[in-house]
């Protein structure tokens, strides 16, 4: 991946070929041709729930986070797991 539209595009695809999940939020906010927003948010077929989190920045085909959450619980929403840059 190149751009920051090459990576949006793969996250779009990738997503929709997940079998038996319901995409409940998919929202891509491109801010310029460097700097973007994905949020993410899946259900599953045994009600669990992936949220996804991510600020984008490409600068020269780098790629950097400038922020980003992924988070997964159960279907009681006890925390499966979650990773994310905020102190």
């Amino acid at each position: 991946m190149k751009t920051l539209f090459d990576y949006l595009e793969q996250v779009q695809l990738l997503v929709k070929e997940l079998a038996g999940v319901e995409i409940e939020r998919y929202e891509e906010q491109v801010l310029s041709q460097e700097r973007g927003n994905l949020r993410i948010r899946l259900r599953f077929t045994n009600n669990s729930l992936l949220e996804i989190s991510e600020a984008i920045l490409v600068k020269e085909k780098a790629f950097s986070w400038l922020s980003y959450r992924y988070h997964y619980q159960r279907s009681d929403g006890s925390v499966i797991f979650r990773y994310d840059n905020t102190p």
